[in-house]
């Protein structure tokens, strides 16, 4: 499933709204990996624009930390099918005997103006599908987002586990992570249905959604201390996710997100990166797609006015 920004008005040849400083051009960016080259350390795959925007030669999918070959066997990075069209960046990796742990990143730098101008008058959001297989134990992946403003960067990675043996626990476990791979003050989220049961999301296709937004320069104690903080939503197929602990929930201006960070550098240019970021044993996950783009507060009330449709193509 890949889901496609048509904006209805704002594709009227440059929208333009005012974001602190600079003016932010509506733009979206999307990526559906239906054109690949290579594989595994020289895997690439392009982004384009629905906006008719250029994303600018240093964008594009390419595998930009690469702990994995010489150490996971070949075809840990490929070119994935969904019903026999190749669409989908397909991660694979398990430890046979004599082999080891592995660790990469396929990553996309974002727009040059986003890094350079900085987004924080600006909420930036990721569309993705993934499918994580059953017994899938993530320990740092399966995406990064980075969110660059004037007054620092921001990151999460967006960690997924299934515990089918776990009496204790046997969900879907959410938790969002800081680049070194600890929480942010966040506890981690058990997926239950309308029942209270446990819920799984393993082997099925599902869309989810981030948006970040810059808040405030504030002191919420143990974690970060007196300094700048995002405040992020995530959704999965719709549902707003609600984290507990110091930094989950938050309510800031009078709406409530999943959870909110701190500033935290990122080696190198803001980016969003599919992979796992730690030393594991375990791989196994697809994205269908990654789409990103800009949301000025203007454009979000045209959005909850119906004025900027989403369409999901099968």
């Amino acid at each position: 499933m890949r889901r496609l920004f048509l904006p209805t008005l704002a594709a009227l040849a440059g929208l333009m709204v005012a974001a602190g400083p600079a003016q932010a051009v509506y733009m979206s960016f999307e990526s559906d990996f239906t054109t690949w080259a290579g594989s595994d350390g020289t895997s690439t795959s392009p982004v384009s624009s629905s906006t008719g925007h250029l994303p600018g030669s240093e964008c594009g999918w390419a595998v930009t930390y690469d702990g994995a070959t010489g150490r996971a066997a070949p075809g840990w990075l490929t070119q994935g099918d969904i019903g026999g069209t190749p669409t989908a960046a397909s991660f694979y990796h398990k430890i046979p005997p004599g082999n080891t742990t592995a660790r990469a990143r396929f990553s996309t730098v974002l727009p040059k103006c986003w890094r350079e101008r900085g987004l924080e008058n600006v909420r930036m959001r990721v569309d993705y599908g993934m499918k994580y297989a059953f017994g899938y134990h993530s320990d740092r992946g399966s995406i990064q987002i980075t969110y660059p403003t004037n007054n620092g960067q921001f990151n999460a990675y967006m960690r997924v586990r299934h515990h089918p043996d776990n009496v204790t626990y046997p969900h879907t476990m959410i938790q969002p992570l800081r680049n070194g791979g600890s929480h942010y003050g966040v506890d981690t989220l058990y997926l239950e249905d309308g029942d209270g049961n446990p819920r799984y999301i393993a082997d099925e296709w599902h869309d989810w959604s981030a948006d970040v937004v810059y808040g405030e320069y504030a002191d919420y104690g143990t974690y970060g201390g007196q300094t700048h903080w995002a405040y992020w939503n995530v959704y999965l197929d719709g549902e707003h996710l609600l984290f507990g602990g110091e930094n989950g929930s938050p309510v800031f201006g009078g709406r409530t997100y999943s959870f909110r960070t701190f500033t935290e550098a990122v080696s190198g240019e803001p980016y969003i990166g599919l992979g796992e970021l730690q030393w594991a044993g375990h791989w196994d996950f697809e994205c269908d797609y990654v789409n990103f783009t800009p949301e000025p507060a203007s454009l979000l009330l045209l959005a909850f006015g119906g004025l900027l449709m989403r369409r999901r193509r099968v």
